[in-house]
């Protein structure tokens, strides 16, 4: 086992989405696990799935799509 099969091993045992980079401004969802092949993954953190759409508010700057799957530090709230 390598190192990034025990991250996403991780990830998905403890209800993880995918990886997310301050730092870096990137994210990767376990569908699309480590597209960098792991050459910024030390500053990597833990996330979940939201559309960028209901992450950022109409001033934030996000040059994406609002439909965009990121991936962010929080668990998003699920509404009743």
């Amino acid at each position: 086992m390598n190192v990034r099969e025990i991250v996403e091993r991780y990830l998905r045992e403890n209800g993880f989405e995918g990886l997310f980079s301050q730092i870096g401004e990137c994210g990767c969802p376990l569908s699309d696990f480590m597209p960098c092949y792991g050459e910024d993954i030390a500053d990597c953190e833990p996330g979940y799935s939201v559309k960028a759409g209901d992450y950022y508010g109409p001033d934030d700057e996000y040059d994406g799509e609002p439909d965009d799957i990121i991936i962010v530090p929080e668990k998003p709230k699920v509404m009743p």
